[in-house]
């Protein structure tokens, strides 16, 4: 497979569009297009590609078949480097939506705990 289709199988198995991506990553929808079709990009880009697919370069070029899980990379001082990966089927998309869902939860708390605190007379400062 082509980078350019590794892209687009992801992106399509994520149900994300192309005008999304392209404008998360600050390039057209016709130059993402064009990506996705073969064409000539920065590395700068397809980093952000990666990232916004949840995957990295390496895999965006070199596998078969899109990869999946949580993948940790680690570079220390004295050159070792090296990456974790934990399989646990969690792709990034459901993270970003977790983590949206309880912090909109957490923000319904706030007026709650204000009125109790003012009906309880205990002070409080922000």
């Amino acid at each position: 497979m082509s980078i350019g289709s590794n892209i687009k199988g992801l992106r399509i198995q994520k149900e994300l569009s192309t005008k999304s991506i392209s404008e998360e990553i600050g390039i057209s929808e016709e130059k993402y297009v064009e990506i996705e079709n073969g064409g000539d990009f920065l590395f700068s880009v397809l980093e952000a590609i990666a990232n916004r697919l949840s995957t990295t370069v390496t895999d965006l070029i070199l596998l078969d078949e899109a990869p999946a899980g949580i993948k940790n990379y680690f570079n220390n001082n004295n050159g070792n480097q090296g990456r974790i990966i934990n399989v646990q089927g969690i792709d990034q998309e459901e993270i970003r939506r977790a983590y949206k869902e309880l912090y909109f939860e957490q923000v319904k708390r706030i007026p709650k705990l204000e009125k109790l605190l003012i009906e309880n007379n205990i002070p409080f400062d922000f």
